[in-house]
């Protein structure tokens, strides 16, 4: 696939013509060009580029400060960093602010042409993955619910829900909270989410700096059953029941395990704002 847009991000007159008009052009990458991270940051504020090449040595703002400054804008665009530095300090720094590939200067036509591909390609996987957890949910946005103990507040607990991979990077809806104690919390959400465990969510997504998350507090269950299911832990009958997934509903079981603090339990629905 070609057409993506690529930003070149470099001081160096010479080093952006030479991607430009040997690699990019010919392979017919879009492409726009910078000469600081300065000037790249307004460029990608106008224009979100599908790939950003990089340089690391920049006045005004270099590569590293760019890099903060899209992670603290919560900017997730690929990168690929090109530098004469090859220390293992640079490559930690730039690590940790999301850069996955980096080519050393002088490098090949060919040895650019690969990292493209290779940032590309994993930039495409991660919007396929993305579009399909857009479908998954908005098919089951009246059973996919978060269920969580928690001792805080739980507006608090969602202020950075969009942030967060273990509330899918999306905003949340609360659409029930449960008041109750004398109750272990942990040892709370431990029972409730083994009585829920056959109905899982069971997805892998990826935060913000390309490591894969995988949430566990998302379940495939209609809200009354979840009320149900407080109740019964209200009662003490709780520990008779297990959910069965065909009949969406609790089923008599055996079995006697504890649960013995106090907390606020919270359903929040799966539903994006989009």
């Amino acid at each position: 696939m070609t057409g993506e847009l690529i930003l070149v991000v470099d001081d160096g007159q010479e080093n952006r013509e030479f991607i430009i008009d040997y690699v990019l052009t010919p392979h017919e990458y879009r492409h726009l060009a910078a000469r600081d991270g300065l000037e790249a940051l307004e460029m990608i504020m106008r224009e979100p580029p599908d790939l950003i090449l990089l340089d690391y040595q920049m006045p005004r703002m270099n590569g590293a400060e760019l890099l903060a400054e899209l992670q603290q804008r919560n900017i997730n665009i690929p990168v690929v960093l090109m530098t004469f530095y090859g220390s293992e300090e640079v490559a930690v720094e730039v690590y940790r602010l999301g850069v996955r590939d980096y080519v050393k200067k002088p490098f090949s036509i060919d040895e650019m042409l690969m990292a493209i591909a290779r940032s590309l390609s994993d930039a495409r996987l991660r919007r396929e993955k993305e579009a399909l957890t857009e479908r998954l949910i908005a098919a089951n946005r009246e059973l996919i619910h978060k269920i969580g103990v928690t001792g805080l507040d739980v507006e608090r607990r969602l202020a950075n829900a969009r942030l967060d991979p273990t509330f899918l990077l999306a905003e949340v809806e609360v659409v029930a909270t449960y008041e109750l104690y004398n109750i272990h919390r942990s040892k709370l959400e431990n029972l409730i989410h083994r009585i829920f465990a056959p109905a899982r969510l069971e997805i892998t997504i990826k935060d913000r700096f390309g490591n894969p998350v995988v949430p566990r507090e998302w379940f495939l269950v209609p809200l009354h059953v979840i009320d149900q299911a407080v109740e019964k832990i209200r009662d003490g009958s709780i520990t008779r029941y297990g959910y069965d997934p065909a009949s969406a509903a609790l089923v008599e079981r055996g079995g006697d395990p504890r649960a013995a603090g106090g907390g606020q339990m919270a359903a929040e629905s799966g539903k994006r704002e989009v």
